[in-house]
């Protein structure tokens, strides 16, 4: 349904192209154009701002070239949502300047409920000679595991491993988009993700977010607008901690098929073997057009530096050989202690009481802090917690005057928003949570006013 025009664009006062782009992107920032409003076709629009077609014409390519509108051919021009002007680099840690400090902002894991290495971990790691550089990438022990832990979800998929989920994301972006394509992404999300998309060359497409993850109506707007990949984080939502249910995963996959039925769908399982949350992947009933990508990070350590990709099989080949051209593969002893800790009943039995507790500790966190509007089903899951707050800025203040660090919530938004928050991560201790949580909902209630440096 097209959009009637504001009438400050047909009252006569647009009289060259130049004028006629400022007058949009006014409209724009103001809300005169909202996204998703549909505009008339360009001789239409001619016509009624008084204008030459040509001119017109050319205002929009102007236009669409800064991401204000698209063009969709029969369908249309759209309006685009906007997100915040970046610079350059969203993605930057806020390291501890080498003070004594209680450390909640960086998303890593508790160390202490890691899986403890032992001397069977390393067997069949004899050297590093690594046999051919034409063997498979992927070990064949490390697929056994992985298969037995993953399927019968994943049956019938081709799997690769890289460096890393953000690794994995940055190749499945740079086969699967070319330059201008428009990615929608979570919003709030996790700013790698963002600064991934803009590094290919990718226009971001931000889609709103609720407790179950991407928003049906949002996600139609962008697909509309021509998405050409979807990114989204199917439980453990960073940083809202977001689990798809069953009936928003049936939603997403109708809207894709009546909307953008050759989208491509990439899901990021970051927490992956220590979430609490039933795994609701698109990938069994959108088997040609998903990469589902699983990170050991969380459950088993960062510096592991593995992920795992299942994915269709021409998908999965095209990365390996453009791979090829690069690296090749991911470390084979790596693989291998993963694929020994993956087999090893012991090490299981410590993930999984990771996994429970950091389910105890968000419990607790939640409850001390009376996040409100909390169900059952709309609890958090994953490593982090979303936090509202009166004021960012003097939340992070109070904190960090008693030392504790934790990150802003306005890194992970593409879009302003009234709630303010910030994202606190598990990675201390029981006795620790307990000791800093009245702090913590001090912090919450700051105001501006109540902030004196």
């Amino acid at each position: 349904m097209e959009q009637k025009l504001p009438e400050r664009l047909t009252d006569g006062s647009v009289n060259s192209v130049r004028e006629l782009i400022r007058m949009v992107e006014e409209l724009v920032a103001d809300g005169g154009l909202r996204p998703g409003d549909r505009l008339p076709p360009v001789r239409e629009l001619a016509t009624l701002v008084g204008m030459s077609p040509s001119s017109v014409a050319a205002a929009w390519r102007s236009l669409n070239e800064k991401g204000l509108l698209r063009g969709m051919g029969r369908s249309g021009t759209f309006v685009v949502k906007q997100t915040r002007p970046s610079n350059n680099i969203r993605w930057r840690p806020h390291f501890n300047p080498g003070v004594e400090a209680i450390e909640l902002s960086t998303g890593f894991p508790d160390r202490n409920l890691l899986p403890k290495i032992q001397p069977r971990h390393f067997k069949g790691i004899d050297d590093l000679s690594a046999y051919s550089y034409l063997d498979n990438p992927v070990l064949d022990n490390l697929e056994k595991a992985l298969r037995g832990i993953f399927e019968p979800e994943f049956d019938g998929f081709s799997l690769t491993i890289t460096d890393g989920t953000l690794d994995a994301i940055d190749r499945l972006l740079s086969i699967t988009t070319t330059r201008g394509d428009l990615v929608a992404v979570e919003d709030p999300g996790f700013p790698a993700i963002f600064d991934l998309v803009e590094a290919n060359q990718g226009r971001i497409l931000a889609v709103d977010t609720d407790e179950h993850g991407m928003t049906v109506s949002s996600l139609i707007s962008a697909l509309t607008m021509g998405a050409k990949v979807i990114i989204s984080q199917p439980r453990a939502q960073n940083p809202t901690g977001a689990s798809r249910n069953d009936q928003r995963m049936r939603d997403i996959v109708e809207a894709i098929s009546k909307y953008a039925p050759q989208v491509t769908v990439i899901e990021d399982d970051h927490s992956a073997l220590i979430s609490g949350r039933e795994l609701n992947s698109l990938a069994h009933l959108l088997p040609r057009q998903t990469a589902y990508v699983a990170s050991f990070s969380k459950s088993h350590g960062p510096d592991l530096r593995l992920a795992a990709i299942f994915g269709p099989a021409e998908l999965i080949d095209e990365l390996q050989e453009r791979r090829r051209l690069g690296p090749a593969w991911s470390s084979r002893a790596l693989q291998r202690l993963l694929a020994n800790l993956l087999l090893d009943d012991e090490a299981l039995e410590q993930v999984e009481d990771a996994k429970h507790a950091y389910q105890i500790r968000r419990r607790s966190i939640e409850s001390l802090l009376q996040i409100p509007g909390l169900t059952e089903n709309q609890r958090g899951d994953g490593l982090n917690i979303w936090v509202p707050v009166v004021n960012e800025r003097s939340a992070i203040l109070s904190l960090a005057t008693n030392g504790i660090i934790v990150a802003p919530g306005s890194d992970f938004k593409l879009t302003e928003s009234i709630q303010e928050h910030i994202r606190i991560t598990l990675c201390v201790s029981d006795g620790m949570l307990e000791t800093i949580a009245p702090l913590l909902v001090s912090a919450t209630s700051y105001a501006t006013a109540n902030w004196r440096m």
